[in-house]
């Protein structure tokens, strides 16, 4: 479920001086990330979007498009390509990676108007991708 991605975001992203980094919008439709922290005080400047997309590929099996979409910028949207129920899951969703930043802003959307149902391999590879999206940019700030 989309509530228990967010419990492990928060539990991993904890609050930093009261400022809250992992938050939601209406009944848990986005989920929104400023990953704000001292390790990224010295850099950490991520200005390619090429490392995003790669990253992505590694990461998730389930086609999706990588560029501009509207006035969201530049995303990563999934598109189901088979009627399998796992893929279909991903259906409308995305996520965006604020680029450039010097530390990770990103929204995962799940277009779903409520607590919505994410498979757990789905919600571990959401989580993965953050994490590593968090290491990008730490490596930046080496």
């Amino acid at each position: 479920m989309t509530y228990k991605l967010v419990e492990i975001l928060k539990n991993e992203y904890p609050p930093i001086n009261n400022f809250e980094r992992v938050s939601i919008y209406g009944a848990y439709e986005r989920i929104y990330l400023d990953l704000i922290s001292k390790d990224f005080l010295n850099g950490g400047l991520l200005k390619d979007s090429k490392k995003i997309f790669e990253l992505a590929q590694k990461l998730f099996d389930v086609p999706f498009t990588f560029g501009r979409k509207g006035d969201l910028g530049e995303i990563i949207y999934f598109e189901p390509s088979s009627s399998n129920k796992y893929e279909q899951n991903h259906f409308a969703h995305y996520i965006k990676v604020e680029v450039p930043s010097n530390h990770p802003m990103i929204t995962i959307s799940t277009a779903n108007r409520g607590a919505g149902e994410l498979f757990k391999k789905q919600r571990d590879n959401y989580f993965k991708f953050v994490n590593e999206t968090y290491n990008l940019f730490l490596k930046n700030a080496e």
